[in-house]
């Protein structure tokens, strides 16, 4: 019986292949700020930062895998309402019924 080689296992995708896929990114549209951490474990974000973002007086968290971003939260919800109705675009695109509605719009095997 022939083992099958997983991704991980095969070592194509090492931190290595992720890095050098990110670097380019990080050239393009990286910028860097070297922030201090108060005895409380607390630290402020630069004035440049928060009018950019628009931050104010809360911040929402977003985890993205390995990396997280900062949204003004207001900004936020209307950037994930933009992203789920572009999500499901592309399901009716895709011939993609709803989830579980084990009708013929349905995922196909």
């Amino acid at each position: 019986m022939r083992q099958r080689s997983t991704p991980a296992a095969s070592g194509w995708w090492t931190r290595s292949t992720r890095s050098s896929r990110t670097s380019p990114l990080t050239a393009l549209f990286g910028t860097s700020e070297v922030l201090t951490i108060d005895q409380d474990g607390r630290t402020i974000l630069p004035d440049r930062l928060r009018e950019h973002a628009g931050i104010t007086t809360h911040i929402t968290f977003v985890g993205l895998g390995e990396k997280f971003q900062m949204w003004e939260p207001k900004r936020f919800e209307a950037h994930l309402a933009g992203a789920r109705q572009k999500v499901r675009d592309l399901r009716k695109l895709l011939g993609a019924g709803r989830r579980g509605s084990g009708g013929p719009e349905g995922a196909r095997e």
